[in-house]
């Protein structure tokens, strides 16, 4: 499925698809925290918050990772992430919304604390020409195992509460971590040939107007989705009063698109770029909020979910490998960090954007509607950045 690959590489592949269906089990469980926030009395501000948190992570990664992780990345990865995901142990002795909230922020500020280094890591253990269909077949374990385990899940958060199955994912993401430390990988191979300026954030966009162009595609791109994010669980949960369970089976239906995508996207990120397929998934990304525009149904909702497992699957890979393509091969870790800094950036103003204009007294379709304008100028930015790719092939060939 994933092509001709030398012996390491699939060894490797290996190692991580079955990371990757270990921390599905884990994500299938956390991916209901916003519901679980608002039965318990969350305000927009405070989803917001929360949706926050691994942006203001994304915003310091770049600093951290280059600070904290040069000597030993894999074992700061490794770190990151086995404390992180840890953390939801204590979900069984929290109660409150204020300590629910911090066991959140420390998980993602660390889940995404070493992502400028797993970019490097990707970049070395997969060779370029099979990268995005290796890359596929691993988050196609994750998204199986969402599928499977995103029922199940709904059913015991009605059942039990997340006091007892929060603990029980927390088990299922530290063994993810566990099994990324047998990643075959030169540590050597990771560290760059001098050390990283912190100052890229501000001299790469100036230096490199290509990039530079494409960062403003996905600001547009991540409005169009951030906007009403933290409004969605108004809908789902005041107006149409879903339940756990109802949700599950919608996250069924997400996730079977999830998993199936991911045979498409991988070979159009080989074959077409991760530009081109990002502006796709900016086209799929603007049906999202145009659903929740007219919904008066739980099943109504069911073109958005299908319209998000495209989107989580063409952006999985599609960011990574678009960061990759797009740079510098001796930079990856600063573009991607220069990246994730805008992602953290634009992920903060979007959220509370929407919330402050919920607050000022905008309609809730009103908002959606602008969502899905962002969107579609986030499709015109990355064809003109996927055309700025093709000339520059031209010009090389």
């Amino acid at each position: 499925m994933a092509g001709s690959l030398r012996h390491a590489v699939r060894i490797n592949m290996r190692i991580e698809l079955s990371a990757s269906v270990l921390f599905g089990l884990f994500y299938a469980v956390i991916q209901f925290i916003p519901v679980v926030l608002r039965r318990q009395g969350a305000s927009p501000e405070l989803l917001a918050l929360f949706g926050s948190q691994s942006y203001l992570s994304l915003i310091l990664a770049g600093f951290v990772a280059f600070g904290l992780g040069r000597r030993r990345p894999m074992r700061f990865v490794t770190a990151c992430w086995l404390i992180g995901r840890s953390a939801f142990l204590w979900m069984a002795f929290v109660s409150q919304l204020g300590w629910f909230l911090v066991v959140t922020v420390v998980y993602q500020l660390l889940e995404s604390f070493p992502g400028p280094i797993y970019a490097r890591i990707v970049q070395t253990v997969y060779p370029a020409e099979h990268r995005g269909q290796v890359m596929s077949l691993i988050k196609q374990g994750m998204a199986l195992t969402l599928l499977l385990a995103t029922p199940l899940a709904g059913w015991l958060l009605d059942r039990y509460g997340y006091q007892a199955l929060f603990p029980m994912a927390a088990l299922a993401g530290v063994a993810s971590a566990l099994l990324f430390t047998r990643l075959r990988v030169d540590t050597r191979d990771l560290l760059p040939a001098q050390r990283p300026s912190l100052g890229f954030a501000w001299r790469i966009p100036s230096q490199d107007r290509r990039f530079a162009v494409y960062l403003s595609g996905v600001i547009c791109f991540g409005l169009g989705g951030l906007l009403p994010t933290a409004l969605y669980p108004l809908v789902q949960v005041d107006r149409l009063g879903l339940s756990y369970t109802e949700l599950g089976w919608l996250g069924v239906i997400q996730s079977l698109v999830w998993l199936l995508s991911y045979f498409y996207w991988g070979r159009s990120i080989d074959r077409r770029g991760g530009v081109r397929s990002l502006q796709l998934c900016a086209l799929f990304n603007a049906v999202v909020p145009l659903g929740y525009i007219w919904v008066s149904s739980g099943w109504m909702l069911v073109p958005s979910f299908i319209a998000i497992g495209l989107v989580n699957a063409g952006t999985d890979i599609g960011f990574i490998n678009a960061g990759i393509q797009l740079a510098d091969p001796a930079r990856v870790p600063e573009y991607s960090a220069t990246q994730a800094m805008v992602i953290g950036l634009r992920g903060i103003a979007g959220l509370y954007l929407g919330v402050a204009l919920h607050n000022v007294g905008m309609p809730l379709e009103w908002i959606f509607a602008l969502a899905v304008g962002f969107n579609l100028i986030a499709v015109w930015i990355f064809g003109r950045v996927a055309r700025y790719q093709t000339v520059d092939r031209t010009r090389a060939v």
